[in-house]
């Protein structure tokens, strides 16, 4: 993994891969999984995130990025 990747960020790349090899029913190509890990997460999720709360009103989610790696997947 590239050094942009710390503990958490790994975990979640291994369950990534592990979901995704699951569902093919066969190990990622490794041009796949060289491309998912050159290119931090983070570059494919919004800024901010809008959670609907009881009332119908929304709030915007803080700490989202680091929240996204921490995720099981």
């Amino acid at each position: 993994m590239t050094d942009h990747q710390n503990g958490p960020e790994q975990a979640a790349m291994r369950g990534l891969f592990q979901a995704v090899t699951g569902d093919l029913g066969h190990d990622v190509a490794p041009e796949w999984r060289q491309a998912a890990v050159a290119h931090p997460r983070h570059h494919f999720l919004p800024e901010r995130v809008w959670l609907e709360q009881d009332g119908g009103a929304y709030r915007a989610v803080s700490l989202w990025c680091s929240t996204c790696w921490a995720c099981s997947i």
